[in-house]
C-alpha cells in the first residue's frame, strides 16, 4: 500500500528520501504533526539499524523523543507546536540526544521552514546537524548554552510547568517536576497535565482556577500520596493565558531542607496545638530543647556535608527515640520536641549515645534543656525559651547532658529583664554608644564606609553585649528605641566630619529591626533627622536582614519608600536564611552583606559559593561586600573575583569614634574622597569572574596601570612574550616603545565613544587584537576594561580572513617597507611597489652605501641631504627617542618609478620593539593627496 504523501509534489519527497543531508517532511494533520518522508542521511545520522519506514512509524507513535534528554523534551515539543501553529515562523532548536547507540548525548541543531502546496496548506522541512564537535570546540557557544534559560528552567529544584489556561495542554516541565511527580504518559503536542501526570486524567487533582495568586497550598498526590506545596499564577505564553504552576515536596516555609523535619515556623503555627493536645490526654507536656555541641569545630575538621550528615542523622535518632512525636529542626544546630513525661530521660540518653557514636569525636556533644509545663497556660514559645535558657546553663556541666529549668538559674533571663526595663536609662545617661568598624575597597584598599554598631557600657551590669540586648529588646518590642537613638548618634557624628573634613566622609551603614517598622514610623523618623542634621542621604545605608522582607509586605513597602528616596538599602547576612534568593528575586537591593558563614572554613567549595554569589550580584547591577573578614588569605582571594567591599578583624574591630582614626593610621588605611565614590562604584561593576582575556586599566595623568588582571590575559601576554603584569605595564608606559603610542593614541579614541573600540596591530611577530571601551572618569584619572586576544594563537577562519584584508589594506595604503639592520648594516625589502617580497633574497649590506644611492636615484636633488640627515642611521634611535611618539616622520619629492615624476611621499622611521635601537622599519607611502606638509 501506497503511503499518503499529503500532496506533498512525488519529486520533494524522492529529494529528500536520497539526500545524505540528515533531513524530514513534516505535515500538521488534525491539530498533530506527522512525519512525511525522512532522509538516508537522518536515518544514518541516527545510527540505530532502523530502517526509513522504522524512523516513520517511531516519529509518528510517539517514540521519536525517546532518546532526547529528559530535561529538553518538553521545550522541543513546545517549540515545534509554536513553529507548527505559525505558518511564516521558523524553526530553531538545540538540543541533545544518543546517537548510534552511544551512551553519550550529541548535540543536535533542528532548523526548519514551511513551504505552501497549490492547494494553500503547508508543509514544513526540518534538517539536523550534529553540531557536538562545534560546540565543544567553541567554548563560548557551549558556554552559551549551558547558562541558556533551558538550563535555568531545568536546572531549578522546584518544579515548574506552563499549562494551557483553557483546556490545560501541557505546554512545558521541567526536569525537578518530573522528579516529583514521575509522569504516566509520554511527551507530545496535546498532552494535557492531567494526562501526562495522573494515572486517572479525568480528575483535576490541582484546582489550578481556585488556586491563582492564592499563594501556597497543600495538595496530595494521587500517585504516590505524598504532601506537595502547590502554587499557581496566572500569565501569558505564546499569546495565550496559561497558568505557571510551582510545585515542591516540602513546604519551605515550614520544613527544614536539610533534615525534612518541621522547622520553627511550624513549631509556632503549631505547637500550642501539641501542648494542649497533651494535656487534654491528662499527661504533663515537656518541651525539650537540643543543642549540638562542637558543630564548629567538627565542621572545621571534617568540612561542612560531613557536619550537614551528622545533622540528619541526629533527626533520624530524634525519631527513633520519639516516635510518632512533634519534633523540629531549629535554626543552627539545634532541635526541639514536644512530648510528655514517659521514659523522656532514656529517649535523650539513647539520642545522646547514638550521636556520639557517628561523630566519632569527643569535641561533639549533645545538650537538652526541658521546661516541664505544669501551669494551665503558657504560651509556645515562652516554653521554648524557658527550655532554651535551660540548655544554655547545662552546656557548662560536662558530666550532664540533662537539665530542667528553674528560675533562679536562668542568669541571662534576669540580665534581659534589666536591659529591657533600662533601655530608657541607658539612652537617656549614654551608656548606649555608636562604634564603628571600617568598611575597605578592595580595589583601592580605601576607606569607603564604615558599619555603626550599638556598645551597652552599663555603670551597674558592666559591658552588656548586642546578644543580650538586642534579643532581649526585640523579645519585649522596645528595639525600636535602641535604633532610634543609634540613627540620632550617626547623624551628629556625620555632621561633625561633614564640618570638618567633608572631603573625606565616607557612607555609614545601619541595622533596622522588623520593630521598627511595626511599632513606629521609621521612615520619617529617619528622613526627619536626615533633614535635622543636614545629611546627604547618599551618606546613610540601611541594612535588612532578608527575614524581614519576607514578613510582611507593608514592611518592603516602607524600604522602598527609603530607597526611593535616596537611601541604599543592604541586604545583611546574605545567605544565613532560607529565602535570600527569593527575596533577592521579588525586592530590590542596592548592597549584598555576605554572611561569614561562607568563608569560615574557607574551602574550595566555599570559595565557589561565594565566587557564584559576587558573579549572580555582579549581572543583576548589586554591590558586595563580605564581612567577616579575618585574614590577608580571605582578602586576597575576596579581591580577586571583584568583591568590592571587605570588612573584618582584619581591618579592625568596631571602636568608638575617638578611636577610628587611630585605628586607620595603624591600618595605613586613607579614606576615600567623595568624589573618588561614584568613579570606583562604576569600576566595581565589571565582573572579574571571566574567562576572558580582560584586564582593567587606571589611566592617571597619561601612566596607565592594570588594577585587575584575568588568567586568560596573563595566558595572552605570554603568548608574546611577556611574562609578569609588571613588565607588560612597563611595556605600555615606555616612551620608545610602539605600545606607548598604541595605547595612548587608542585609549584617547576609547575616551571619545561610549562603546568598546576595537583595533589590531602587530607585536613581535603576532596579531593582537585590543578592544577598550572607558567605564569610569574623574577629574584626572579615568579607568578602562580592556580585552586582549592574540588572534593567530586563538583565531577563527574568520578572524584571520580580516588579518588577511588588514595585510591587503598595507599593501594599497604604502609604496614599500624595509628592515634597516644597524647593527649588522645591512637592509632587508620586506615590501616593495605594493607587494611583499621573500625577504632573505633581498637583502643589501652598507647602509651609508645603500642610502647615498638611493638618495641619489629616488629623491629631487633639492632635497637629497635633507632626506640623508633624516636617514642617518648613526642616530636615528635617538632622535625616535625623544621624539616621545615611538617613530619620526617626515615628507619629501620622490620618483614615481611608473610616471617618471617626482611626487611628495611620507617617510617614516619606527624603531622595533626589544632591538635596543638596532632594528629600524623605513615605510613609504604616497601623500601626493594630503593637504598641507
Amino acid at each position: 500500500m501506497e503511503k499518503n504523501t499529503y500532496n506533498i509534489p512525488k519529486e520533494k519527497i524522492e529529494v529528500v528520501r536520497y539526500s545524505s543531508f540528515p533531513c524530514a517532511i513534516y505535515k500538521s494533520v488534525n491539530n498533530a504533526v506527522i512525519a512525511v518522508e525522512v532522509s538516508d542521511g537522518l536515518v544514518a545520522l541516527r545510527g540505530r539499524n532502523e530502517s526509513r519506514e522504522d524512523v516513520i512509524e517511531n516519529f509518528n507513535s510517539g517514540r521519536m523523543y525517546d532518546l532526547v534528554h529528559p530535561s529538553d523534551i518538553s521545550r522541543i515539543v513546545d517549540l515545534g507546536r509554536s513553529f507548527a501553529s505559525n505558518p511564516n515562523g521558523h524553526y530553531f532548536a538545540i538540543y541533545r540526544e544518543k546517537l548510534k547507540g552511544s551512551d553519550e548525548y550529541s548535540i543536535i541543531q533542528a532548523s526548519g521552514y514551511h513551504a505552501y502546496l497549490p492547494d494553500g496548506s503547508v508543509y514544513a522541512e526540518i534538517v539536523y546537524t550534529d553540531i557536538t564537535n562545534v560546540m565543544y570546540e567553541n567554548e563560548r557557544a557551549k558556554k552559551i548554552f549551558d547558562n541558556s534559560l533551558v538550563a535555568i528552567f531545568d536546572e531549578n529544584d522546584r518544579g515548574i510547568a506552563v499549562v494551557d489556561a483553557k483546556d490545560h495542554k501541557l505546554y512545558s516541565c521541567n526536569a525537578a517536576l518530573r522528579r516529583i511527580m514521575p509522569p504516566v504518559s509520554i511527551m507530545n503536542e496535546n498532552i494535557t497535565f492531567e494526562e501526562f501526570f495522573y494515572k486517572d486524567p479525568s480528575k483535576e487533582y490541582i484546582p489550578f482556577e481556585r488556586m491563582v495568586d492564592e499563594g501556597e497550598d497543600i495538595v496530595a498526590d494521587p500517585n504516590t500520596g505524598n504532601d506537595l506545596a502547590v502554587t499557581v499564577s496566572l500569565t501569558e505564553w505564546e499569546g495565550k493565558q496559561a497558568y505557571i504552576v510551582t510545585v515542591t515536596e516540602h513546604n519551605h516555609k515550614f520544613y527544614d531542607d536539610l533534615t525534612s523535619l518541621p522547622n520553627m515556623n511550624y513549631y509556632v503555627s503549631k505547637g500550642q496545638k501539641e501542648i494542649q493536645h497533651i494535656k487534654a490526654a491528662g499527661k504533663i507536656p515537656l518541651v525539650i530543647y537540643f543543642d549540638i555541641l562542637g558543630m564548629k569545630a567538627f565542621n572545621k575538621n571534617h568540612g561542612f556535608e560531613s557536619g550537614n550528615d551528622l545533622l540528619r542523622l541526629t533527626a533520624r535518632y530524634l525519631k527513633e527515640a520519639f516516635k510518632r512525636e512533634f519534633i523540629c529542626r531549629l535554626p543552627d544546630d539545634h532541635f526541639l520536641v514536644v512530648t510528655d513525661e514517659e521514659k523522656v530521660t532514656e529517649k535523650i540518653e539513647q539520642v545522646h549515645i547514638n550521636i556520639l557514636e557517628s561523630a566519632k569525636s569527643q569535641s561533639v556533644d549533645i545538650r537538652a534543656g526541658i521546661y516541664k509545663i505544669e501551669e494551665e497556660y503558657i504560651e509556645a514559645t515562652i516554653a521554648l525559651d524557658n527550655a532554651r535558657l535551660a540548655c544554655a546553663k547545662v552546656k557548662k556541666n560536662v558530666d550532664q547532658i540533662i537539665m530542667y529549668y528553674e528560675p533562679e538559674l536562668s542568669v541571662k533571663y534576669e540580665l534581659s529583664r534589666y536591659v529591657s526595663n533600662n533601655i530608657d536609662t541607658a539612652i537617656k545617661n549614654g551608656y548606649i554608644k555608636a562604634y564603628y568598624q571600617p568598611v575597605i575597597r578592595t580595589i583601592s584598599g580605601k576607606l569607603c564606609g564604615f558599619e555603626a554598631l550599638a556598645r551597652w557600657q552599663d555603670p551597674e551590669k558592666g559591658m552588656i553585649w548586642p546578644d543580650v540586648f538586642i534579643s532581649a529588646l526585640e523579645d519585649t518590642q522596645q528595639i525600636q528605641k535602641l535604633d532610634m537613638a543609634m540613627i540620632e548618634m550617626i547623624c551628629k557624628d556625620l555632621r561633625h566630619r561633614l564640618d570638618t573634613a567633608p572631603d573625606t566622609c565616607v557612607a555609614i551603614s545601619f541595622n533596622l529591626s522588623r520593630m521598627d517598622f511595626l511599632n513606629c514610623n521609621i521612615y520619617e523618623y529617619i528622613v526627619g533627622m536626615v533633614k535635622k542634621y543636614n545629611i546627604p542621604k547618599g551618606l546613610l545605608n540601611v541594612e535588612i536582614t532578608e527575614s524581614i522582607m519576607v514578613s510582611d509586605s507593608f514592611i518592603r513597602d516602607e524600604v522602598n519608600k527609603l530607597r526611593k528616596v535616596g537611601f541604599a538599602v543592604w541586604m545583611d547576612d546574605f545567605g544565613s536564611g532560607y529565602s535570600s534568593l527569593n527575596v533577592l528575586k521579588d525586592c530590590e537591593f542596592d548592597e549584598l552583606k555576605i554572611d561569614m558563614a561562607f568563608l569560615s572554613s574557607f574551602t574550595d567549595k566555599s570559595k565557589k559559593i561565594i565566587e557564584s554569589v559576587v558573579k549572580m550580584a555582579k549581572n543583576l547591577g548589586i554591590h558586595t561586600l563580605a564581612e567577616g573578614v579575618e585574614n590577608i588569605d580571605q582578602y586576597e582571594f575576596l579581591k580577586s573575583i571583584g568583591c568590592e567591599k571587605v570588612q573584618g578583624y582584619f581591618f579592625g574591630r568596631p571602636l568608638p569614634k575617638e578611636k577610628v582614626n587611630d585605628n586607620l593610621e595603624v591600618q595605613k588605611i586613607n579614606r576615600e574622597s567623595v568624589e573618588n565614590r561614584d568613579y570606583y562604584d562604576k569600576i566595581s561593576k565589571v565582573d572579574f569572574i571571566t574567562d576572558k582575556s580582560l584586564a582593567v586599566i587606571e589611566v592617571v595623568n597619561s601612566v596607565l596601570s592594570y588594577l585587575f588582571v584575568s588568567d586568560e590575559y596573563k595566558k595572552t601576554l605570554k603568548s608574546i612574550g611577556t611574562e609578569s603584569v609588571a613588565q607588560a605595564e612597563h611595556n605600555i608606559n615606555m616612551k620608545v616603545s610602539p605600545m606607548y603610542t598604541v595605547y595612548r593614541s587608542f585609549v584617547q579614541k576609547a575616551l571619545e565613544s561610549d562603546n568598546m573600540c576595537y583595533s589590531t596591530y602587530i607585536d613581535r611577530g603576532n596579531y593582537m587584537k585590543l578592544g577598550l571601551q572607558c567605564i569610569a572618569r574623574q577629574k584626572d584619572r579615568y579607568t578602562v576594561i580592556a580585552i586582549l586576544e592574540n588572534i593567530e594563537m586563538s583565531g577563527t577562519t574568520q578572524q584571520q580572513e580580516a588579518i588577511n584584508n588588514y595585510i591587503r589594506q598595507i599593501v594599497l595604503i604604502y609604496d614599500s617597507i624595509k628592515l634597516l639592520n644597524i647593527k649588522e648594516d645591512y637592509v632587508e625589502e620586506i615590501m616593495s611597489d605594493h607587494s611583499f617580497t621573500n625577504f632573505k633574497k633581498h637583502r643589501y649590506e652598507n647602509l651609508a652605501s645603500l642610502r647615498k644611492g638611493y638618495a641619489n636615484l629616488n629623491i629631487h636633488e633639492d632635497e637629497i641631504s635633507r632626506y640623508l640627515a633624516f636617514a642617518d642611521t648613526t642616530n636615528v634611535a635617538e632622535r625616535i627617542q625623544q621624539s616621545g611618539k615611538g617613530f619620526v616622520t617626515e615628507f619629501f619629492r620622490m620618483l614615481d618609478l611608473k610616471t617618471k615624476e617626482y611626487v611628495k611621499k611620507q617617510v617614516t622611521l619606527i624603531a622595533v620593539p626589544k632591538s635596543d635601537g638596532n632594528e629600524i622599519l623605513e615605510i613609504v607611502r604616497d601623500a601626493s593627496g594630503d593637504k598641507g606638509n
